[in-house]
C-alpha cells in the first residue's frame, strides 16, 4: 500500500476497492469530488466520505445549498453552514463548499476531480441525471464515476421518520424543522 503525508498527520492510503493504484503517477495529485446534503450526519456520511477518500490523496466535498435542498427533496434540519462546518471537521476532508446548483460541471471544472465518488443506492444514469452530467463529460473532463456500497441501516430520511414517529410516544418531542422552521426554534 502507497501512503502519501497530508497536512500534518493527515494521510490517504491508496488500497481501497476500486482504486486503480497501477495508474497513479509519482507526485500526481489526485482530488476526489463528493457532493451531498449531509443534513443530520450520521454514520452513512461518515463511511462515504471514509470510502470515498480511499481512491486519491485530495478529498473536496460539495454540500447542497438550502435552497437547493428544498427544491428536491425538504427544508434541511441543519443549515448550510453548520452542515458545512461539520462537514469540513473530518479527517479525511481536504476543501468543502457550498453550492446550489444540480449541474456538477462548475464544481469539476474548479476542483479537477480524477474521481466523483456516489453511494451505490442512485443508479448510475439517474444520478448523472441528477447532476446534470454525461457519460461524455466525464470522458471529456477525465473523471471516473465511482459508486461505494451505500450503509444499509442509517439514512437521514429514516431518522426524520423515526423522530417523526416517536412524537407519538413522547408529546414533549417537537417535530422535526421540515416546513419553514429552523433549529433555532427548538433552542433550550
Amino acid at each position: 500500500m502507497w501512503r502519501i503525508q497530508l497536512n500534518g498527520d493527515r494521510q490517504a492510503a491508496w488500497n481501497g476497492p476500486g482504486c486503480k493504484e497501477r495508474e497513479w503517477q509519482e507526485g500526481e495529485v489526485r482530488t476526489v469530488f463528493v457532493s451531498g446534503v449531509f443534513d443530520l450526519f450520521h454514520r452513512g456520511h461518515v463511511e462515504l466520505l471514509n470510502r470515498a477518500a480511499k481512491f486519491g490523496d485530495r478529498l473536496v466535498v460539495g454540500v447542497n445549498s438550502d435552497e437547493m435542498v428544498e427544491r428536491y427533496k425538504r427544508r434541511p434540519v441543519f443549515g448550510e453552514a453548520d452542515r458545512l462546518a461539520i462537514v469540513r471537521s473530518m479527517r479525511w476532508v481536504t476543501d468543502a463548499v457550498i453550492y446550489g446548483e444540480f449541474d456538477l460541471k462548475p464544481m469539476v471544472e474548479r476542483f479537477r476531480p480524477s474521481v466523483m465518488v456516489h453511494g451505490d443506492d442512485w443508479p448510475r444514469e439517474s444520478y448523472l441525471n441528477q447532476i446534470r452530467m454525461t457519460e461524455q463529460d466525464l470522458e471529456l473532463y477525465g473523471v471516473e464515476l465511482v459508486f461505494v456500497p451505500y450503509w444499509r441501516g442509517t439514512s437521514t430520511t429514516s431518522i426524520v421518520e423515526q423522530l417523526n414517529g416517536s412524537r407519538s410516544v413522547n408529546r414533549a418531542l417537537p417535530e422535526l424543522p421540515l416546513n419553514g422552521a429552523s433549529a433555532a426554534d427548538f433552542a433550550i
